[in-house]
């Protein structure tokens, strides 16, 4: 099951992008679920470090988010963007290059702005 969750989810995400903390973002719980940040977009979720080792990732700190405009673990708060909820495997993806087309074949639901990654790896969405 680890190696189809590492498939689905690698087919899933485009390229991240790289951008400051925003102060002004919405700080979610915090998560027990591990953030991964890779070439292809940011995880929550992946099963454990070996996983995101096998997507040729970087780790995020303990509590660490993705944050949604830049598609990189951080602290919290997260800041809202694209998100895409894959219950199959139980992973959110974030970042402001993700494939959503990929996403919704493999079985995702899409958000293509204003959402975050909650700590039960689904999306939801952010308002005023």
């Amino acid at each position: 099951m680890r190696l189809r969750t590492i498939l689905v989810v690698m087919m899933i995400a485009a390229a991240c992008g790289d951008a400051e903390q925003d102060p002004g973002a919405i700080e979610p719980p915090v998560s027990t679920a591990i953030c991964c940040s890779t070439q292809d977009g940011c995880y929550h979720g992946v099963e454990s470090e070996g996983d995101c080792e096998l997507l040729a990732g970087t780790l995020g700190a303990p509590g660490a988010v993705c944050d949604g405009a830049t598609g990189t673990c951080l602290p919290p708060p997260a800041r809202p963007g694209q998100c895409c909820h894959v219950p199959e495997v139980g992973v959110c993806l974030t970042g402001p290059s993700l494939n959503l087309p990929a996403c919704v074949r493999a079985g995702g639901t899409e958000f293509p702005s204003g959402a975050t990654c909650r700590p039960d790896t689904t999306c939801a969405l952010v308002g005023p």
